[in-house]
């Protein structure tokens, strides 16, 4: 799944990355790139992007205990001065009638931000978060232009149907 998230990704100058796993994964294998910046709200992403010589901006703002990404205030204004090529956001749940969704009401606000901040944004997630809703609405599916994931044919039609293009990697891929 990893590598298929790259590719929609490669060439963007500019990108906004989520914290999560799956989204860390991507970090190690970009190409390399003149004039790249990375900018996110999860110090892990800011880790893995210093040690990959990856020019990064942190988010700043108050560390989430749930997810591990910044929030509040002071990072959605951030985000808002931003014109961000791409933002790759992670999933705790994404359906047909709910669409994606978090678990933390104040991570699905910067979820919103950097949406808004993007031209382009694509949600990448294993197949376990297909069918599911998080407790929080984030955005509904036509504010994603492309889900990525591992899941099965069968398992993306309902979103399919519903208009919510994507790109499926090798089912059991996972973050690999």
């Amino acid at each position: 799944m990893t590598a298929l998230a790259v590719a929609q990704i490669a060439d963007a100058s500019t990108l906004l990355l989520d914290g999560g796993t799956t989204t860390l994964s991507l970090i190690s294998q970009l190409p390399p790139r003149d004039g790249r910046l990375i900018m996110t709200p999860s110090p892990w992403i800011a880790i893995a992007c210093q040690e990959c010589d990856i020019p990064v901006f942190v988010l700043g703002g108050k560390l989430s205990t749930s997810g591990g990404i910044t929030t509040g205030e002071f990072a959605r204004e951030k985000i808002s001065a931003v014109a961000a090529d791409v933002a790759v956001l992670g999933a705790c749940g994404l359906d047909c009638e709910f669409g994606l969704s978090s678990d933390d009401d104040a991570e699905a606000r910067m979820k919103q931000a950097m949406q808004a901040a993007a031209a382009r944004t694509i949600v990448v997630t294993d197949h376990e978060k297909l069918g599911r809703r998080a407790r929080h609405h984030t955005l509904s599916l036509a504010q994603i232009d492309l889900l990525v994931t591992d899941a099965s044919p069968a398992q993306v039609a309902p979103l399919a149907q519903a208009g919510l293009q994507f790109a499926l990697a090798r089912p059991g891929s996972g973050a690999s």
